[in-house]
């Protein structure tokens, strides 16, 4: 099976965590270069910008502000049905990261489930996803997925970021050691 690679398709569904990660490794020009047809929904876009508003990320709110178009937001016409799967798959997954004493919002998840339901019904052939019950669910709904390390590992074995510059961002994502991404890479073009 031939590999797909982002920057090919027309359309490319980002959640929060891909722009952070990068954002924090100091390559989210590379990213908005390489993928200049991303797509997020609104709740994605409003944390985005939230996220970007914060002191500690300054850079992050410079390059989007310089990149202002940059997700192209895409709607999320959902039928009741589908707004109800949502509510209650978020309950679900808020529950389960408080029982592992991980800190919540009320709307915490809501972005990739909105992201997921939006992608299928848009068609879109890609989703950037960095929550494996997310990649789970959108596999459910035949969408194809990828996470922060991979598009990192596809820039990089494209040249489009350094070895250096790739594993920042996946360590950042992850923590994997350097020699996982090593050997990911060099089995990559393989």
């Amino acid at each position: 099976m031939p590999r797909v690679h982002a920057r090919d398709l027309e359309q490319v569904a980002i959640d929060t965590t891909l722009v952070r990660y990068f954002a924090d490794a100091g390559h989210l020009d590379a990213l908005i270069a390489y993928l200049p047809q991303a797509v997020a929904v609104a709740d994605v876009l409003d944390e985005v910008r939230r996220q970007a508003s914060s002191p500690q990320r300054q850079q992050m709110g410079t390059t989007l502000a310089a990149h202002a178009d940059w997700p192209r937001e895409v709607a999320v016409n959902l039928s009741s049905e589908d707004s109800r799967r949502i509510q209650r798959i978020q309950a679900e997954w808020i529950a389960e990261d408080k029982k592992k004493g991980k800190a919540v919002r009320a709307d915490s998840h809501l972005g990739e489930l909105q992201t997921i339901f939006a992608a299928a019904q848009e068609q879109v052939p890609l989703v950037v996803l960095d929550d494996s019950r997310a990649r789970r669910l959108a596999g459910e709904r035949r969408l194809a997925t990828k996470s922060t390390y991979g598009i990192a590992l596809e820039m990089t074995a494209h040249g489009l970021l350094t070895p250096d510059q790739g594993y920042a961002v996946v360590e950042i994502a992850t923590g994997d050691a350097r020699r996982k991404f090593d050997q990911l890479l060099a089995d990559y073009g393989s």
